[in-house]
């Protein structure tokens, strides 16, 4: 009987290296828009002023970060900000982006995944690594949102006691969406030969799906097409106004990812690494 290969402990060390900077930056950048959120709109008086100005502007904007929930009294909802701001979803896309596209198409595309598969490795592995990583890896950026909220909400005074638990619940709906996102560009790295478009195919769908979310404040005729939107599964504002995790979302966003991931895999045994 053929002995199992070992676990590639060594691929998971190499990939973890290569990319833990990029990671670190990224936390970093997180980290430091959720103190700056909280530094300035943990004054009421902040609060006002800020709410002002986003009125003076397209009320796109306002749908950005909040939308109608945003008031100088749903401190809740101010302090949820911070897990719907553009910048912090931007970190979360390029990490799901980067990440599967380089440990798949990327070493493929440039020699490297015949060294790989060189090693007692089955494609299959290097490509349950890969997934591992990318998943993991939202996980931990997630939390990192949830430490934000955590910490300054402790140093700050809001006038009144911010609970975590409900926060904890966003963050959940937020590692899901951002799992799922992961899945789906794991799906576009296989299929594509090219790093350069799958991160394109996976970029452009992505802000196609956050745009579409967003623009039935000037269009209400697409609310008939919102549910193709991964963003409109995960509502931090509606979250917190449930009281409990929202199980459906929940359940749409893991069962996307879920598919991808098998269909990711059906293509990933079967296709030519270096076709054209």
């Amino acid at each position: 009987m053929q002995a199992r290969p070992p676990f590639p402990w060594g691929l998971l060390g190499l990939w973890l290296g290569r990319y833990a900077p990029a990671w670190a930056l990224m936390a970093a950048v997180i980290f430091i828009v959720q103190t700056v959120l909280a530094a300035v709109l943990h004054v009421r008086e902040d609060v006002v002023n800020f709410l002002q100005l986003l009125d003076r502007m397209p009320a796109i904007f306002k749908a950005f970060i909040g939308g109608d929930d945003l008031m100088p009294s749903n401190v809740m909802a101010i302090v949820a900000i911070g897990y719907q701001h553009p910048l912090i979803l931007t970190m979360l896309l390029i990490n799901g982006v980067t990440l599967p596209t380089g440990m798949l198409t990327g070493e493929a595309e440039q020699g490297r995944m015949d060294l790989l598969l060189a090693r007692p490795l089955s494609r299959g592995r290097v490509w349950a690594v890969s997934v591992a990583i990318s998943v993991l890896s939202q996980a931990v950026l997630v939390a990192v949102v949830f430490l934000g909220t955590a910490v300054w909400t402790r140093v700050y005074d809001y006038g009144q006691t911010i609970p975590l638990a409900p926060f904890a619940r966003v963050s959940v709906n937020l590692a899901a969406l951002a799992g799922c996102g992961s899945a789906l560009c794991a799906l576009a790295a296989v299929g594509m030969s090219e790093r350069g478009r799958a991160v394109g195919l996976a970029t452009a769908y992505f802000v196609a799906s956050y745009l579409l979310d967003f623009s039935v404040v000037w269009l209400p005729q697409l609310k008939v097409i919102r549910p193709l939107s991964l963003f409109a599964y995960c509502r931090p504002n509606a979250v917190l106004k449930q009281g409990a995790l929202p199980w459906g979302p929940i359940a749409v966003l893991v069962l996307t990812g879920c598919l991808s991931l098998a269909v990711s895999w059906w293509i990933w045994r079967r296709r030519d690494l270096y076709a054209a």
